[in-house]
C-alpha cells in the first residue's frame, strides 16, 4: 500500500470515530436529560436531596420509636408495682351491731404486694388494722374477711 492510500485510511478512520464521538454526546446528552427531568419533581425539588431528607426523617422516627419502647418497658416495670387490685369486704364484726359498718378492704399490685386495712367497728369504739403483705400473704394473723379480701383482690376478673 502506498502512503497516500494509508494516510487515507487514517483520515476515515478518524472522521468514523470523530462521528461516533459526536453520535455518543448526543446520547449521554439525553440520557442526561432524561435523568435530570427525572430527578426532579413537579415542585422543581431535587429528588436526590429529598431521598436524603427521607432517609434523616426515617432515622428521626427511628430513633423516637426506640425511645418510647425504652418509656414504655420503664412504665410497664412502674406499673407492676402500682396499685392495681382491689376488694372490699364489709361485714359486722360483733353481734350487737348492723349495716355491715366494719370492714376489710386489700391494696394490691401485680405481684400481690401490698397491704390489707380493717377497720373493726362497735359501739364504744373502733379499731383500724394495717398489716403488709408480700405476695398476697402476711406475717401477721389475718382474719376470715381480710383473707376474703386478698382472695377477691388477687382473683381474675371480667371487665366491669
Amino acid at each position: 500500500m502506498e502512503l497516500n492510500q494509508i494516510l487515507l485510511l487514517i483520515g476515515a478512520f478518524e472522521g468514523l470515530l470523530f462521528i461516533l464521538l459526536i453520535l455518543f454526546w448526543v446520547l449521554t446528552n439525553r440520557k442526561t436529560a432524561v435523568l435530570k427531568k427525572f430527578l426532579q419533581s413537579a415542585e422543581g425539588r431535587d429528588l436526590v436531596g429529598y431521598l436524603q431528607q427521607l432517609a434523616e426523617r426515617l432515622d428521626s422516627l427511628e430513633k423516637q420509636v426506640n425511645e418510647l419502647k425504652e418509656k414504655q418497658i420503664k412504665q410497664q416495670i412502674t406499673l407492676t408495682r402500682c396499685l392495681q387490685n382491689k376488694a372490699v369486704v364489709r361485714f359486722n364484726a360483733f353481734e350487737d351491731t348492723g349495716s355491715d359498718l366494719s370492714f376489710a378492704v386489700a391494696l394490691l399490685d401485680e405481684r400481690g404486694d401490698g397491704v390489707v386495712l380493717s377497720s373493726l367497728y362497735g359501739r364504744q369504739d373502733c379499731r383500724t388494722y394495717a398489716k403488709p403483705l408480700k405476695n398476697g400473704q402476711s406475717r401477721y394473723p389475718l382474719t376470715d374477711e381480710e383473707k376474703e379480701a386478698i382472695a377477691l383482690a388477687l382473683s381474675p376478673r371480667k371487665s366491669e
